[in-house]
C-alpha cells in the first residue's frame, strides 16, 4: 500500500504546536520506536496506523532527515504574516518595559508555553513604513497566544536564541543601573515616603540577578537533542 506523506523541507514546514506535542510525546515515553513513529505522524500529517505499516529503510530516512533540518543554521525574522495577520518583533528592546521581559522570561524557556512569550516579542503590526513599523500594546498582542502556537517553529525557535543574544548584555547592566539609581536617592527621598522608594528598584533587581542564569539555559540550545531514532 503506498502512503502518501506530507514531509516538511525545513522547520518553517512545522509549526510550534507540532514540536510541542512531539515533545509531550518524548516527555512522556520511553519505547523510542513509537517516538520515532509519534514524530513521523505529527510532522508529516498521516496516522500512526499507516506509519507502522513503512518500513524500517523509509523510517530511518525519515528521521535522518529531521535530524538534518534541525541542525540547519536558523536565520532571525523580526516580522511574518500568519493567518492574514503581519506580526513585527518590538522594534526597539532596549525600550523594552519591566513588564513585558518578565512575561517574556517566564515563558521563553518552556516550550509548552513559548506562545506566551512570542505574543509579547511579536505582535500585529499597527502602523508600517517601509521597513519601520510600529506594533500594538501588549495587551492586545496577548490576545494571539494561541494563534501563535501555528507559527513556523524556525520562528519561534530563532526568537527564543536572539532574545537571548540581543537581551543579555541589555539585562546584565540593567543590575548595575539599578544599584546606581539606589545609591542617588538621597536620603531626603528615603524618608518622605512611608515606602522607600529604593524598594521597588531593590526588588526589581533581585528579580533580575535570580531570573538572568535561566536565559543562560537558551544559550547553545540544541533541538534536535530531542529527535529519537
Amino acid at each position: 500500500m503506498k502512503i502518501e506523506l506530507k514531509v516538511p523541507e525545513s522547520l518553517n514546514e512545522i509549526s510550534l504546536k507540532q514540536y510541542q506535542k512531539y515533545i509531550d510525546v518524548v516527555n512522556n515515553n520511553t519505547d523510542e520506536i513509537f517516538i520515532a513513529q509519534k514524530m513521523i505522524e505529527i510532522f508529516c500529517h498521516v496516522s500512526l496506523a499507516n506509519v507502522v505499516k513503512m518500513k524500517a529503510t523509509s523510517i530511518n530516512e525519515l528521521l535522518a532527515h529531521f535530524k538534518a533540518i534541525f541542525e540547519v543554521e536558523r536565520k532571525f525574522t523580526n516580522r511574518f504574516t500568519l493567518e492574514g495577520i503581519e506580526y513585527g518583533f518590538i522594534p526597539n528592546m532596549e525600550e523594552i518595559t519591566f513588564e513585558e521581559y518578565v512575561d517574556i522570561e517566564a515563558n521563553i524557556s518552556d516550550i509548552n508555553k513559548l506562545q506566551k512569550a512570542l505574543c509579547v516579542m511579536y505582535r500585529p503590526i499597527k502602523e508600517n513604513k517601509k521597513d519601520l513599523y510600529t506594533i500594538h500594546d501588549k495587551d492586545y498582542g496577548s490576545k494571539f497566544d494561541e494563534v501563535l502556537r501555528f507559527c513556523p517553529l524556525d520562528i519561534a525557535l530563532s526568537a527564543q536564541v536572539f532574545f537571548y543574544d540581543l537581551g543579555m548584555e541589555l539585562l546584565q547592566a540593567i543590575p548595575v543601573y539599578l544599584k546606581q539609581k539606589t545609591k542617588n536617592l538621597t536620603i531626603s527621598q528615603w524618608k518622605d515616603n512611608s515606602t522607600p522608594s529604593g524598594d521597588g528598584i531593590t526588588q526589581s533587581l533581585t528579580y533580575l540577578e535570580e531570573t538572568l542564569p535561566s536565559l543562560t539555559k537558551l544559550h547553545g540550545k540544541d533541538y534536535s537533542s530531542a529527535l529519537h531514532y
